[in-house]
């Protein structure tokens, strides 16, 4: 689950076009990923073992204040446009749903 969100805060640094937002979010991704690395490796190396315990505290902690950066971004104007989803397909009905055509 931790590798989803972690693909989700760099997804909002790269989508997003205020300088010190994406620096934010790119920090948080950063930091999760890190932390999905070294703390298991370290926790392996060492036979410390709470490594588990930490590694889940610290991603859920930085869960949290990417969560709040992005409801404060987001509060009023909603959600961001996606550049691929700027453009509207305009599908063709088939003759079988054509209006007035029975």
């Amino acid at each position: 689950m931790f590798p989803c969100i972690v693909g989700a805060a760099v997804d909002n640094a790269l989508d997003v076009r205020a300088r010190y937002l994406r620096n934010l979010y790119g920090a948080i991704a950063i930091g999760m990923a890190t932390s999905l690395v070294a703390i298991p490796l370290v926790g392996h190396l060492t036979g410390w073992s709470y490594w588990t315990i930490v590694a889940e505290a610290i991603l859920i902690t930085l869960f949290a204040v990417f969560w709040v950066i992005q409801t404060w971004e987001l509060w009023k104007p909603g959600l961001r446009p996606r550049p691929h989803a700027t453009k509207r397909r305009e599908y063709r009905r088939g003759p079988l749903f054509q209006r007035g055509s029975r």
